[in-house]
């Protein structure tokens, strides 16, 4: 994976927005198609909103949605769905109540349960989904994706059905998880940003509303109605932890929808009251809800749905638009053996799915992903054209134009040099100028939103038609290698730091291994000799007992895996006279290359794991012996266990996943030459 292994047990649900919402066919001409491609692509807010501002646009909208939490996507096309099937004049309010409430009253609890039913109905199978009434705009890319939604109705629908005493159960699981400390004043800054400009005329209600949807659940103030709200909304009880409530603290759902309009409207009439701010969501949700009906009977959109790791979703897509082959050979998220095999109907030369893509939006995935991971993966996606756009967002960094702020660079390099290398640049950095972030969020103190909207360099100022040329760079290899080794150092700085924040540590030597794929699709070189320059530099180049010295072997594994360079010793495994042991490669004709090592771990050694406060917390392997101290980040872990057959080892996932007692097991390659010194005396460990 292009991102280190984190410890899963210890992550928060984000079902709704911190954000208003974003057109997402903005930088398109209204009468060009629109291919969108949405990683982490959060809730409904940004598809809705867009069929609201596209009404007047005669074009055909396909979005790609890709959300690693299939809550997300499960709650997502509950309301799609019944957007179709409703009355929208009598459903509208219930659907609001259904998606945005911690609590609802006996209608709402009723609905879910009826609608889940239709659902589960229709999704016995891919093939009788999408010969469905919903198929016709609602697509899934994989069975698998199909599975989690549906696990997810069914949890829904069990819930909802539930004894009054596993009901009450619930009810106060989420009392219990609204009460968190970590839910402060503080995050009242996220209603400020919906605002605006006119942030000075809400601070006192924002901090109130925040405050009272933290206490109550719901929206609606009117004490006679919130008291029928007496059930745990089903829809916000499962996450990727299980069931129970993992919301973050500041999940509040105001805050995604834009205030300028009723403060605009209410700036003669006295301070702003908190339930005019929730009715004003309320009613602009309804609107857009309508321009979404509305698409979907005039047959102007598709949605096509993915659960799973947005960054191996963005590689799959590029494998399949490559090969034409839609069993992918990519796994689908960083845990498990499960490969992305696209649906075969839509992802053929006869299909309709698309596979490249003229807006893709990324959310502020390069907080956790890393900016250079998501380029690497993304750019092979985006199509050559004037106003193809690539959009990323961050609540990190302040502006790339802030020379000086202190806060690392998110491309970890040269801005202007690595812009060229990927044949990209950032309309911010060449104007100067921003469209949608407000500096005053940053110099109050309040956590900042940017968004950088990267665009094709050719096309930037031409006239000329530049999809014809095919742009290439060629460099001197030595200063070509120099220059990616100092990017290689900044990737990697957090691992030397004297107490490394994971949260912060975003690469791994796989990520390294895509970038060179990057810049060598973009230049004319010699690679050997850069590559056998850039390996004498990092290792030779590395400070004693640093990280980047324990993992220099990880790198030259994942050099040889993407087929781009083989150091010596993977070429031709070294015999070191009385110390070489070949015994465990005695059934092999010659050594190979790489060796897959396969740890079992058996539950009862890792369940105290769980009982520890740990927070976020990088897996990674480390190989211990006479002749080395090894560590390797790309690894392959997942709950299940293995079959040997005739030498060949199968690992089989548990379907009960942490619910189950199957042990942990993980994968990962090593050179073999490490396995030939003194075997007897290797030391094979997981760590964190």
């Amino acid at each position: 994976m292009s991102c280190p292994v984190l410890w899963p047990k210890k992550v928060f649900s984000y079902p709704i927005g911190k954000t208003p919402p974003m057109c997402l066919t903005e930088t398109l001409p209204p009468e060009q198609r629109a291919d969108i491609l949405l990683l982490g692509c959060g809730d409904l807010k940004n598809v809705l909103y867009t069929t609201f501002c596209d009404l007047g646009a005669d074009r055909q909208i396909d979005v790609t949605c890709c959300d690693a939490d299939p809550t997300i996507l499960a709650r997502n096309v509950f309301i799609y769905t019944l957007l179709l099937d409703g009355n929208l004049d009598s459903l509208l309010s219930t659907i609001w109540d259904v998606f945005y409430h911690f609590y609802i009253d006996d209608e709402s609890l009723a609905l879910v349960s009826s609608h889940c039913r239709r659902l589960l109905d229709s999704s016995s199978a891919l093939d009788s989904w999408h010969a469905s009434k919903y198929g016709r705009f609602l697509r899934f890319c994989t069975h698998h994706t199909l599975m989690e939604l549906q696990r997810h109705w069914k949890g829904y629908l069990e819930t909802a059905n539930a004894s009054p005493a596993e009901k009450e159960n619930l009810f106060d699981l989420f009392t219990a998880g609204m009460r968190d400390p970590r839910a402060k004043e503080r995050f009242y800054g996220l209603v400020l940003r919906a605002a605006g400009p006119l942030r000075p005329g809400i601070e006192a209600a924002g901090q109130d509303l925040y405050q009272y949807f933290r206490t109550n659940g719901v929206t609606t103030s009117n004490a006679a109605v919130s008291s029928k709200y007496l059930h745990a909304n089903p829809l916000f009880a499962y996450s990727l932890v299980g069931k129970g409530f993992a919301m973050h603290h500041g999940t509040e759902p105001v805050s995604s929808f834009h205030l300028m309009t009723p403060l605009a409207s209410n700036s003669t009439s006295g301070p702003t009251k908190i339930q005019d701010l929730a009715d004003f969501a309320r009613s602009e949700f309804s609107t857009w809800c309508r321009a979404f009906a509305d698409h979907i009977a005039n047959r102007k959109i598709i949605i096509r749905l993915f659960a799973g790791d947005a960054l191996s979703f963005a590689h799959a897509l590029h494998y399949y638009s490559k090969t034409g082959d839609p069993e992918t050979h990519v796994y689908t998220s960083s845990w498990g053996n499960s490969l992305i095999k696209l649906y075969r109907e839509d992802y053929s030369d006869t299909g309709s799915a698309p596979s490249s893509f003229n807006v893709i939006d990324t959310s502020n995935l390069s907080d956790r992903l890393g900016m250079l991971n998501l380029l690497t993966a993304c750019l092979p996606l985006l199509q050559v054209s004037a106003s193809a756009t690539l959009q990323t967002s961050t609540t990190l960094h302040p502006s790339l134009q802030d020379a000086s702020s202190t806060s690392p660079d998110p491309l970890r390099g040269d801005f202007a040099a690595l812009s060229s290398l990927f044949g990209i640049t950032s309309i911010t950095h060449i104007s100067e100028f921003v469209t949608s972030f407000s500096g005053s969020d940053f110099v109050s103190g309040a956590q900042p939103y940017e968004r950088i909207s990267w665009k094709w360099t050719e096309f930037i100022g031409s006239t000329v038609n530049c999809a014809r040329y095919h742009v290439t760079l060629e460099f001197d290899a030595k200063q070509l290698a120099v220059f990616l080794y100092n990017t290689h150092q900044r990737m990697f700085t957090e691992e030397n730091s004297d107490q490394p924040d994971a949260v912060k540590i975003l690469y791994t030597r796989t990520s390294f291994s895509f970038l060179l794929v990057a810049v060598m699709t973009r230049t004319r070189q010699i690679w050997s000799d850069v590559l056998s320059h850039l390996v004498s530099l990092i290792g030779s180049g590395q400070q004693p007992f640093s990280m980047s010295t324990y993992r220099y072997q990880d790198f030259c594994c994942q050099l040889h895996i993407q087929n781009m360079y083989s150091v010596k010793n993977i070429r031709s495994p070294p015999l070191l006279g009385s110390q070489t042991d070949l015994s465990l490669f005695k059934k092999y004709p010659a050594i190979p290359p790489l060796t897959c090592i396969v740890l079992r771990i058996p539950r009862k050694k890792i369940n105290f794991i769980e009982k520890m406060h740990i927070g976020t917390s990088i897996l990674y392997c480390q190989v211990e012996g006479p002749g080395c101290l090894d560590t390797f980040t790309s690894i392959r872990p997942t709950l299940g266990d293995i079959n040997v057959t005739d030498g060949v080892i199968a690992v089989n996932d548990d379907p009960q996943g942490w619910s189950g007692n199957s042990p942990l097991v993980v994968s990962f390659w090593v050179p073999s030459w490490i396995l030939t010194i003194n075997p007897s005396r290797i030391s094979i460990n997981l760590c964190f």
